[in-house]
């Protein structure tokens, strides 16, 4: 027997779907459909990630049924001696002044260019 990995829908506002890897079709009389184990998902995830269908119930990834093992680092805190600890004293930063220095530029007036103009041919 087949396990159900997940059921999805159609989504409001959509007329029809299908999917030809998992060979599900989602029409307005039919709109939900099951996902089973060992089908290919990828145009499924497609067609939730474009909000054209939605996940009802379920995962579209596949359950693995084996564990791997993950490496677990154990940190071992030693007693240290307690120290006091002195209060930090936090200083205001000071507002430096700054003078603005005046630049003379020249200014350079352009003339405005001439239009181009046509001349007609005279026959």
């Amino acid at each position: 027997m087949r396990t159900v990995l997940a059921k999805v829908r159609l989504a409001t506002g959509n007329v029809g779907w299908y999917d030809p890897l998992t060979n599900i079709h989602l029409t307005i009389q039919s709109p939900e459909a099951f996902v089973y184990e060992g089908q290919n998902t990828s145009n499924l995830k497609k067609g939730v990630m474009y909000k054209t269908i939605t996940v009802i119930g379920g995962s579209l990834s596949e359950p693995s049924n084996t564990v791997t093992p993950t490496k677990v680092k154990t940190i071992v805190e030693q007693p240290t001696s307690v120290k006091k600890e002195e209060p930090v004293k936090v200083e205001e930063p000071k507002e430096e002044k700054v003078e603005e220095a005046v630049v003379e530029q020249e200014v350079v007036e352009e003339k405005p260019k001439k239009k181009a103009t046509r001349k007609k041919k005279s026959e």
